[in-house]
């Protein structure tokens, strides 16, 4: 009777039913909720009650929806999907790792010191309404091992790290990745590190975008952009912002650093800017750059077209 119930919400344009390989059945929409149990067929009125079990129920680029709040178990994602819980906050660790092609969305998980969201496979990962805190390994960890594309939006990422390590967001490719990154509309703040972009592990490029965000009270820095020699080059821009009360506004690290700050708030750190190692940092002209323990500079400025 479901598989029927399926078929005529389809025909109403709302789920599209999908005999998947390797299953019996699958289905393109699922759900779970902490009333449900995993005897269920993850149906709306039968939601199944973890995520290791609606993913064997769930086709490819299919839709998980949480009905509730609460914890769902480990979630880790090999292929396209969207699991949407916007409707109940899931507190469910993450780990995405998928194929170039995939593509995985991710909106409405809070998650509170239950690991960070881990993406270690390429693709694109998007994802939107998060909060993550109180992850000691970090909030966002996103290490793509081949080229990975990440965009976020409308999230917080909150109390990350140990006091030596972690960050809200770290963006560090491993060996063949490469990332290309926007960020928009997030806070960033009590963190070890804010917005970390490390080179490290990676010659390909590394690409990241900071828009209408506030990084504040982390306890080193903002944004900071750091690779070794012969790492992966790195450029950033730091738009329409505020670095605020931490450890230091923005820096950048390494002669394969460019990181551009356009029309942000630089105020309240210990210092504000910093270059070291060859790093570039750039000015539109057109920050405000105030109230900071030490003002630090800027290595050069960019011209506005």
């Amino acid at each position: 009777m479901n598989g029927i119930l399926r078929l005529l919400v389809c025909a109403a344009g709302l789920l599209v039913w999908f005999p998947g390989a390797g299953h019996a059945q699958q289905y393109q929409v699922n759900w779970v909720a902490t009333t449900g149990s995993d005897s269920n067929d993850c149906y709306l009125t039968t939601p199944c009650r973890s995520f290791s079990h609606v993913l064997t129920k769930t086709a490819t680029n299919g839709i998980i929806t949480c009905l509730d709040s609460g914890t769902f178990g480990g979630l880790a994602v090999n292929r396209s999907l969207t699991i949407n819980c916007n409707g109940g906050k899931a507190d469910s660790g993450i780990t995405v790792t998928t194929a170039a092609t995939d593509r995985v969305v991710l909106t409405g998980f809070v998650q509170a010191a239950e690991g960070p969201i881990v993406f270690n496979g390429a693709g694109s990962l998007i994802v939107d309404g998060v909060t993550v805190n109180r992850a000691a390994a970090g909030g966002l960890q996103f290490t793509p091992n081949g080229p990975g594309k990440l965009v976020v939006s409308n999230s917080r990422f909150l109390n990350a790290g140990n006091g030596t390590t972690g960050a809200g967001i770290l963006v560090k490719p491993a060996a063949g990745g490469s990332a290309q990154v926007t960020l928009n509309g997030l806070t960033v703040s009590g963190n070890t590190f804010g917005i970390a972009v490390d080179g490290t592990g990676s010659t390909a490029g590394i690409n990241v975008t900071i828009r209408d965000s506030v990084l504040g009270s982390n306890i080193n820095d903002g944004v900071i952009a750091t690779t070794p020699g012969g790492g992966a080059p790195i450029g950033v821009l730091l738009a329409s912002s505020a670095s605020t009360n931490n450890g230091y506004g923005v820096r950048s690290i390494g002669s394969n650093v460019t990181v551009r700050v356009d029309g942000s708030r630089i105020a309240g750190n210990g210092t504000a800017l910093a270059a070291s190692n060859g790093g570039v940092l750039l000015s539109a002209r057109n920050n405000l750059v105030q109230a900071n323990g030490a003002h630090g500079a800027f290595t050069g400025s960019v011209a506005l077209e």
